[in-house]
């Protein structure tokens, strides 16, 4: 049993050592370019850098500009019903109002009518009997 452990566990010693030979290479490559690069070199890719990340920027902009124009869009859609809504409720407020004034209005009247009326007769039956009364008196 030794014998296959052991051959497994050199294995893992030897597959671990290549990855952290290999990540070292790439590492001294880097600085080596590093090292190599001129300084425009190093700041055109800078720029580059930057434009990408800018570019990520405008997108998420955008994105985020689309969703709050939808956004208002809904709630300028639901002010508009809103208003509609209130507008009808008032017309029948209103409507209810005025109805509600004119029958009273014209109840009033019908009854102004009827006591002129009556008071007319009382003004005519006052007429009559002063005119007996000067009739009467010498």
């Amino acid at each position: 049993m030794k014998g296959p452990t052991q051959k497994t566990l050199v294995l893992a010693i030897g597959v671990i050592a290549y990855f952290m030979m290999l990540a070292g290479c790439q590492e001294e490559q880097k600085q080596t370019q590093n090292q190599l690069d001129t300084p425009g070199e190093k700041r055109s890719r800078l720029i580059a850098m930057e434009n990408m990340q800018l570019k990520r920027q405008i997108e998420q902009q955008k994105s985020l500009h689309a969703r709050q124009m939808e956004d208002q869009k809904k709630q300028f859609e639901q002010c508009l019903q809103d208003k509609k809504s209130l507008e009808d409720l008032a017309g029948k407020n209103v409507q209810g109002f005025m109805d509600t004034i004119i029958k009273d209005l014209s109840d009033d009247n019908q009854r102004l009518q009827q006591e002129v009326t009556n008071l007319k007769a009382q003004v005519d039956s006052l007429k009559a009997q002063l005119q007996q009364a000067r009739a009467k008196a010498p």
